[in-house]
């Protein structure tokens, strides 16, 4: 019995690492889903493509992003840029304020000829509830820990298309 259970665990994790695509859902209570390829019934069901092989990037930088609107001083310095990840991309844009700035934070996504987005953070909005649905997904995406590298480390961001304020 033990044997068995080993087996289609083996099973059920080399499948998940199999599969190119993993689909997050965007309230963050639904388990996430593997595919081959992205269609567009897939792509409208609110549900987030993002490459498995990127997963871990991905979540470095959703982390950058939470500690970059949790910091003052860091989020003065830029008006826009891009994260990258593998097809993912997320895409900052200051929006500025009488009493501070937030950002708007949309994640964008291209492959097998479809493309999605997602705004994850509202300008119009506090940076606290930024912070929280960002929080939010980064706990939903740790519980599929299958998708992390097992040699994980935490990574250096590079930023792209950088815009500062003057």
């Amino acid at each position: 019995m033990k044997y068995l259970l080993l087996v289609s665990f083996v099973c059920t994790s080399s499948i998940a690492y199999s599969q190119k695509i993993a689909l997050l859902d965007m309230d963050f209570k639904r388990p996430i889903l593997y595919t081959d390829s992205l269609t567009l019934e897939q792509a409208t069901s609110n549900y987030f493509p993002l490459q498995v092989n990127a997963f871990d990037t991905f979540y470095t930088n959703l982390k950058t992003v939470k500690d970059l609107l949790s910091n003052k001083l860091q989020r003065a310095k830029m008006k826009s840029f891009e994260l990258h990840s593998g097809a993912s991309i997320i895409k900052l844009t200051g929006v500025s304020h009488a009493y501070g700035d937030s950002y708007n934070v949309e994640v964008l996504f291209k492959a097998d000829d479809v493309a999605t987005s997602y705004t994850l953070g509202d300008g119009s909005k506090l940076n606290k509830s930024n912070i929280k649905k960002i929080d939010k997904m980064m706990t939903y995406m740790k519980n599929a820990s299958a998708l992390f590298k097992s040699d994980y480390v935490e990574m250096t961001p590079h930023y792209y298309n950088v815009i500062i304020y003057k």
